[in-house]
């Protein structure tokens, strides 16, 4: 099968099913997140090990599960994050109390901190995914977000393809260029302040505001996208995973989102006020 079609295919399956889910919230979304979540954090963990790191998966896969069940049945209480930051302190102590039970002493700092890192980096940043989602009744800003990010990606890919010269971060990532990176965060936030009327303009998200949330997210999205190059780099290997037909890993697809969500999250709710 040709490496294209494969990825149309997927997209064509995949886009249509996290639309209808993120409209109509829920339970079902709260499964899509946790299942994207979970193969992600798996993949990061697999990465490691790789290096011979022997993270404490299952600590590490119930501690996630809580995050994000957490932000699922906490939406309608405001005071969430203290439970949050409950979770994450229990998880901590999890960890270093399996390493003194688990006893394998070779590695142990280091299989707590890539246990610990993996939640915080997958399972923390997944739960804002349904945060933003409970921001409006049918999940406007999040697919402002996803939009964003898509056709950032798909600008600077394209644009990297074609009139790359400059290397952005060449030890890292040898195919990111400053000419996609730029012309990635152009077409985002001038797409951003020509869509946001109709995504979330009655939603009190103006083409001010939209312009600038998109500015942001297209940085980000390009360093979310470095940081896991970066992970990829440490541990030598090209994908994340093989989950996703076509595309590599969840975490391949998922790392400029997951950097993403925690700066709309808060521009929405700290800048504008939404609750």
């Amino acid at each position: 099968s040709h490496p294209l079609m494969t990825r149309v295919a997927t997209v064509l399956v995949s886009v249509p099913l996290i639309i209808t889910l993120t409209y109509f919230g829920g339970f079902p979304f709260f499964l899509l997140i946790l299942f994207m979540a979970l193969a992600s954090l798996n993949e990061f963990y697999n990465l490691l090990a790789s290096k011979g790191a022997e993270p404490y998966r299952t600590i590490g896969f119930a501690v996630t599960t809580f995050f994000i069940s957490f932000a699922h049945y906490t939406l309608k209480h405001p005071n969430w994050e203290p439970a949050q930051a409950a979770i994450f302190t229990f998880g901590l102590i999890i960890s270093f109390s399996a390493a003194i039970f688990l006893r394998r002493a070779e590695r142990t700092v280091s299989d707590i901190a890539i246990t610990t890192l993996g939640v915080v980096y997958v399972g923390w940043l997944f739960s804002y995914f349904i945060l933003i989602r409970a921001l409006s009744d049918h999940g406007n800003f999040l697919f402002f977000m996803l939009l964003i990010v898509w056709i950032n990606d798909t600008a600077s890919f394209l644009f990297g393809k074609f009139f790359g010269k400059v290397k952005l971060a060449p030890l890292i990532s040898p195919k990111k260029t400053w000419e996609g990176a730029v012309a990635g965060f152009v077409i985002a936030t001038g797409s951003a302040i020509l869509l946001a009327p109709s995504i979330v303009g009655h939603l009190g998200l103006n083409q001010y505001h939209a312009g600038v949330l998109a500015a942001i997210v297209a940085i980000v999205a390009q360093l979310g996208d470095l940081v896991e190059s970066v992970i990829k780099r440490d541990v030598g290997a090209k994908d994340s995973g093989a989950l996703i037909p076509g595309h590599g890993g969840a975490l391949d697809r998922m790392d400029s989102f997951i950097l993403s969500a925690p700066f709309v999250y808060y521009y929405l709710v700290w800048i504008l006020g939404r609750t």
